[in-house]
């Protein structure tokens, strides 16, 4: 919605409540959903997109600077 409005299909918007919380083993969504998602989408908005889009780039930014910056480990000396 917030990257490529035009690849949303909104006249196919479902809402699925997460049947598993709680259970200890992972379900196939197949198996426990009728669409194969999980979630309100109906709720979603453009502007939720642009703030989880600005979060996650802000997160990756974080480590990839951090990885940039990071030293060549000094391997252990002779024991």
């Amino acid at each position: 919605m917030h990257l490529r409005p035009e690849m949303v299909r909104t006249g196919r918007l479902v809402d699925e409540p997460d049947v598993t919380p709680g259970l200890i083993f992972s379900y196939d969504m197949k198996a426990t959903t009728r669409s194969g998602v999980v979630g309100h989408a109906r709720r979603a908005s453009a502007e939720d997109g642009r703030q989880l889009v600005d979060l996650l780039v802000g997160e990756l930014t974080a480590i990839v600077v951090k990885a940039l910056a990071e030293a060549w480990p000094t391997p252990p000396g002779p024991s």
